[in-house]
């Protein structure tokens, strides 16, 4: 059934921010070295910082350094695997060809989501808020592939307006999780200093996400 089908194909990737592979063939996650990677430096940079972490005391101002030195080496790494998917073209096709393309999106936007929620376990400052407008910025971006769809080439002219109404539902959930992203994002940045200047950025990205006004956003 290709309403069943798209819909998990399409909001997978983000269903109750799980960090498990999806479905289908073997997934190798972006930090594993086993990965295909368009990072693969800034990779080993952070595998190393999470390295250095190990059998440290983290309580004094050495573990606070060595947290915010993990939490920036993956920061750039998700932001590293996020620009890589930007050039990526929405698939287009039959049924089974959309649904394969959106997999293979799905997995490295799953891989990149994962690592800006790694980066608050090493820092709640401004890298946190920096990774939470990437994970907001990743679901905007999957809203507008989504959204440029084509209707499958095997689809009977009597399903295209289900299948429109399908990838509009889509892509109004991902702005919604945005916009909840994003909402915390700039209550966080109105009370930390260090994230003050992120303010246009996350006030940009709520500009993309949602048509209601924002208090913090002018």
């Amino acid at each position: 059934m290709i309403r069943s089908s798209l819909l998990v194909g399409a909001l997978g990737m983000f269903a109750c921010a799980s960090s498990s592979p999806p479905a289908g063939p073997k997934h190798v996650p972006a930090d594993s070295a086993e990965s295909k990677t368009a990072c693969p430096e800034l990779r080993a940079t952070a595998q190393t910082a999470r390295e250095n972490l190990l059998g440290e005391d983290l309580g004094g101002e050495s573990g606070v350094q060595l947290n915010r030195a993990a939490a920036k080496s993956v920061f750039l790494h998700a932001e590293c695997e996020a620009a890589a998917l930007r050039g990526i073209a929405p698939p287009s096709g039959t049924h089974d060809q959309i649904l394969s393309g959106l997999r293979a999106i799905r997995q490295q936007m799953q891989d990149a989501n994962n690592l800006f929620q790694e980066v608050s376990r090493y820092d709640q400052g401004a890298f946190a808020v920096r990774a939470s407008l990437g994970e907001a910025s990743l679901r905007i971006s999957y809203a507008k592939t989504v959204s440029s769809l084509t209707p499958p080439a095997d689809l009977e002219s009597k399903g295209r307006d289900a299948f429109e109404s399908e990838l509009a539902d889509a892509s109004r959930v991902l702005r919604l999780e945005a916009s909840g992203i994003l909402e915390l994002a700039l209550d966080t940045i109105t009370t930390t200093t260090e994230a003050s200047e992120l303010k246009p950025q996350a006030c940009e990205l709520w500009a993309a996400a949602s048509t209601s006004a924002n208090a913090h956003c002018p």
